[in-house]
């Protein structure tokens, strides 16, 4: 394991933190670094974990593509979602939304990122993860009923228009 210090932080985790893809992808080509390593000075945060905190999306896109995964914890049981509501990326959380990672599982407290986003006053992480609570109101999630009626209201009537039993 690749363990070059700077405040305790694998190379991976420093050139992550800082945004800088070129290094990540170099680091990741060569495998002086796994992805999900987790760094026990810095609370188990992964560089994935890194990623979502600081919101760069392409260099977490990379580290998704050399296998980094989206449901680690940390030490608390914060999750690259945890992170990203906190700090307001709410691009970071529709890369995780997509990947179907868990962007709702409660942290070893109970806390949401929804709930995180919250607290940090992060309203439009709120809206987009609020959005996200209310599954079957969009038509994707009705195309797996078997109503093609539902299928079309939802995709031609905004969400609110569409009543509660539909």
């Amino acid at each position: 394991m690749e363990s070059t210090k700077m405040s305790d932080m694998t190379k991976l985790h420093q050139a992550v933190a800082v945004g800088d893809y070129s290094l990540v992808k170099k680091i990741l080509k060569k495998g002086l670094c796994d992805p999900n390593y987790k760094d026990v000075d810095w609370n188990d945060r992964t560089p994935l974990h890194w990623a979502a905190i600081k919101g760069h999306v392409e260099v977490m896109q990379l580290l998704i593509e050399y296998g980094a995964r989206p449901c680690l914890v940390t030490d608390v049981g914060w999750t690259p979602a945890h992170f990203a509501a906190e700090s307001g990326h709410v691009n970071v959380l529709k890369i995780l939304h997509a990947l179907h990672a868990a962007i709702d599982a409660p942290d070893f407290f109970g806390d949401t990122p929804k709930r995180i986003a919250q607290i940090y006053g992060q309203t439009a992480c709120v809206a987009f993860l609020e959005k996200l609570s209310h599954p079957g109101t969009e038509s994707r999630h009705l195309a797996h009923t078997g109503c093609p009626i539902r299928v079309l209201r939802a995709a031609i009537l905004p969400t609110q228009a569409l009543p509660s039993g539909y």
